[in-house]
């Protein structure tokens, strides 16, 4: 709401040093008149524009916690986890989906999760409706069709947002420390991986088409 004030006030400032201006013009006829009228109206279009825009972008914007370790989540079972359970692990962070075409990379999921668990390897499933309402079920329903389709045995979380003001923590933290392509933080689908070092670093940020086994190299050289 401040910032909404804020960029108000800035508009009616802004109107006010047009009127300024305009006033400085002499006007010798309804032509000039005419003139003067038209360039304030296209200064003001301009200047509600700008602060339009920026307005979006200072709404949009959220403080990322400092640090994926200060991230709380709860589990698919309903406990809560604090991150900095996993210090000194690998993480593969994953948005996932029930009904979604990438939906099968649960299964390379769970690969990697069997062959380098031991060796330090994390993955974290958090299902995500946002996109294409591809994850519609509730935790159990989610839970079920995870074991008995792909035996996932990975942890697991309650459904999330990952983008917009309702942003999970978790999700907030990674946009920030990996943006994708153009520098754009937003998630664009399901199954869009982060793989976290055993520091908490984010050291990469991978698109839904990119397959679990395309980026086992990845995961071993951080291991």
């Amino acid at each position: 709401m401040g910032s909404a004030i804020q960029q108000c006030t800035m508009v009616i400032c802004d109107l006010c040093h047009l009127s300024q201006v305009s006033s400085e013009v002499p006007v010798h006829s309804p032509l000039g008149l005419l003139f003067v009228l038209r360039n304030s109206f296209q200064k003001f279009c301009k200047v509600v524009r700008v602060r339009f825009i920026q307005g979006v972008f200072d709404a949009m914007a959220v403080d990322a916690p400092a640090s994926i370790y200060d991230v709380s989540a709860t589990s698919i079972e309903g406990n809560p986890v604090s991150l900095d359970t996993y210090k000194n692990k690998v993480l593969l962070i994953v948005n996932t989906a029930s009904q979604c075409g990438f939906t099968p990379q649960y299964q390379g999921l769970q690969a990697l999760y069997d062959q380098y668990a031991d060796q330090g390897l994390v993955v974290l499933g958090f299902p995500c409706n946002q996109f294409g309402q591809q994850e519609p079920g509730n935790s159990e329903q989610i839970q079920s069709f995870c074991e008995t389709r792909f035996g996932v045995s990975f942890p697991l979380f309650q459904k999330i947002e990952v983008n917009g003001d309702n942003a999970h923590p978790v999700y907030q933290y990674l946009r920030k420390a990996a943006p994708g392509i153009f520098g754009i933080e937003a998630i664009k689908w399901n199954f869009t991986k982060f793989l976290v070092d055993r520091n908490g670093n984010v050291v990469k940020r991978y698109p839904p088409t990119a397959k679990p086994e395309d980026i086992e190299k990845d995961v071993r050289s951080l291991l």
